[in-house]
């Protein structure tokens, strides 16, 4: 995070409406004012903390310095939970939460006080998890240690705090089976939504983030709730809000340690647009069940395949970032935007389903040219180039079954008027564009299309030895060894540089509300310290007296607005071919 704070608003010249005016007469006594009762902070915010395992050795000045100026960013935010959670192994605490202890009850000592500037604020500890609060959380309604293993305890709270019930789960889970983790992550779900609370907060370390997070987000894409799934590294969060709206969560700290920061605005100065689902209609609204059986059969096969090959991880990373991250998460097959971002094994479906329908296709036509049929097994037959340069070719061509409504009456208007070189270009550009929306990454579409995997994936599992793996195991070997070829490609570079500009761009972002939520706080604080007389408002420096100002006018409260805006992408149920309702 910066080291330094800029304030850029343009300062009032109404320094005079904050002089105070002390009631006093000649020959009184003057009594001491009581200090006027202070409304709830309308942002209210919760940090998760969590760092490397080789970066929590806190005997070292730089592992503690760092761990320490990270708890104060999310202090300097307004954060009035702080959960802290350390890398751990298997049977095994790597850290000892309590060597760091003291320098962070300093810290917390400094800036959680109350009315009469004394320390205001408790804290739980289960193993490698400490969760900090303020007193401004609300009363602690209840509390418990979740240990679903036996040896892996986790800290659950429940509080009575302004924005309404909220709870919290803060967990440090090591590398487990992908069954495991599973496992793990449905016992603090189920948990923490039997307290019936309106907010819930499920963070905490996470070993093998990268490989594990499109196994995560295919689970909780089929959760009861609707829950928003992030990682920062090794940092997980699951965030749920009743009103799906109000919750916003953004990476504080990328480089490590890594954190996360969850803000309620309850009194933003921008409210959201009404929407139907806010309608009181009296009637129950309607569920939308996740419906993804291709998206699940092929994470079926990487959770039981890619494990056993060198380059399977990385296959899995490559996956969870170069595939629909940005904009693709927020538009439509034809490039329209829409309204809430989709989660990825919809979007995956999506891809499968198109991939799925070529091979079919292109496999009836080999079967009416007279192929014998033992020879087309969809489970094991692989597409040759001259069957891939057909399949694109006649899909191509048939630009009713793709192409935008609005292009295609173009493309027809300049085959009437017998253009057809124009007609040719824009079919080439549009299809291509398409590609890239439907895929997110046209070098899986392709290899989907080429090789037996979803066929092979839906085939019944049997034991290790039994017939039925075969086909899966070699076609996703094929497909894990095709992505090896695939890095050396310019296509490969060039996916890889746009990925990592939109990781750039979304610190870059995370900056700005960081220092957006930064001079809320700091605002608030001193408008409340002139209002309660505990400074001077002319005493205060320019920048503070600015300050003050943007605060009490509400540029601040707008600024923070806008960079919210930006930020979060609001999971929704998606309503398209991935979804079916349910009574």
């Amino acid at each position: 995070m910066p080291a330094h704070k800029t304030w850029t608003t343009a300062a009032s010249s109404s320094a005079e409406q904050h002089v105070k005016r002390r009631g006093s007469a000649i020959g009184c006594v003057e009594q001491p004012v009581a200090k006027r009762a202070r409304a709830p902070s309308p942002v209210q915010a919760v940090a998760f903390i969590t760092c490397t395992e080789n970066s929590q050795n806190f005997a070292t000045d730089r592992d503690r310095r760092k761990l320490v100026q990270t708890v104060r960013n999310a202090l300097e935010s307004g954060a009035i939970i702080v959960n802290l959670a350390f890398t751990t192994i298997i049977d095994k605490d790597i850290v000892d939460p309590g060597a760091i202890f003291p320098e962070l009850k300093q810290l917390f000592d400094e800036v959680w006080k109350n009315s009469v500037a004394l320390p205001a604020w408790s804290f739980r500890r289960y193993g490698s998890v400490m969760t900090f609060f303020s007193d401004a959380c609300g009363t602690v309604l209840s509390e418990k240690c979740l240990d679903p293993e036996g040896w892996l305890p986790a800290i659950m709270l429940t509080f009575d705090a302004p924005q309404g019930p909220l709870c919290i789960v803060n967990a440090s889970v090591p590398t487990l089976p992908i069954k495991g983790s599973a496992r793990m992550l449905e016992r603090y779900v189920e948990a923490a939504e039997e307290t019936g609370s309106d907010s819930i907060l499920i963070g905490g370390a996470w070993r093998d983030t990268e490989s594990l997070i499109l196994f995560m987000e295919n689970q909780v894409s089929k959760m009861e709730l609707n829950w928003q799934l992030s990682s920062n590294a090794n940092l997980c969060l699951l965030t749920h809000s009743h009103d799906n709206r109000s919750a916003k969560c953004f990476a504080l700290d990328t480089d490590g340690p890594y954190s996360f920061m969850v803000i309620w605005n309850t009194g933003s100065s921008v409210e959201p647009p009404a929407s139907d689902d806010d309608c009181d209609s009296g009637e129950q609204p309607v569920k939308w069940k996740p419906h993804t059986p291709l998206w699940d059969g092929i994470i079926s096969t990487l959770e039981q395949g890619v494990q056993n090959h060198e380059n399977g991880e990385a296959f899995l990373t490559y996956m969870t970032h170069c595939c629909f991250f940005g904009k693709l998460r927020t538009m439509n097959v034809h490039g329209d935007q829409i309204e809430t971002a989709v989660p990825l094994s919809f979007k995956m479906e999506e891809m499968m389903k198109t991939a799925q329908t070529q091979r079919d296709l292109q496999l009836e036509r080999l079967r009416d040219r007279g192929i014998a049929w033992s020879s087309l097994n969809p489970a094991e037959y692989v597409m040759d180039p001259a069957d891939m340069k057909e399949i694109y070719n006649t899909w191509r061509i048939n630009v009713e079954s793709w192409m935008r409504p609005s292009t295609l009456t173009e493309y027809r208007k300049m085959k009437e008027w017998r253009q057809n070189q124009q007609a040719h270009q824009l079919g080439k550009q549009a299809f291509s564009s398409y590609i890239f929306q439907i895929s997110g990454c046209k070098f899986l579409l392709h290899k989907l299309i080429e090789l037996p995997l979803i066929s092979a994936s839906l085939l019944p599992h049997e034991d290790e030895d039994g017939s039925a793996e075969q086909p899966t195991a070699i076609a996703l070997n094929m497909l894990i060894n095709a992505y090896e070829e695939h890095k050396k490609s310019k296509q490969y570079v060039q996916t890889l540089r746009q990925s990592t500009q939109h990781q750039e761009g979304q610190r870059r972002l995370s900056g700005q509300v960081w220092r957006a939520q930064y001079n809320c706080t700091q605002g608030r604080k001193l408008s409340e310290s002139v209002l309660d007389d505990e400074v001077d408002f002319l005493q205060l420096p320019v920048w503070q007296q600015q300050l003050v100002e943007d605060y009490d006018c509400g540029r601040l409260a707008r600024a923070l607005d806008e960079v919210l805006k930006q930020k979060a992408f609001k999971q929704q149920p998606y309503r398209g071919v991935g979804t079916e309702t349910v009574g």
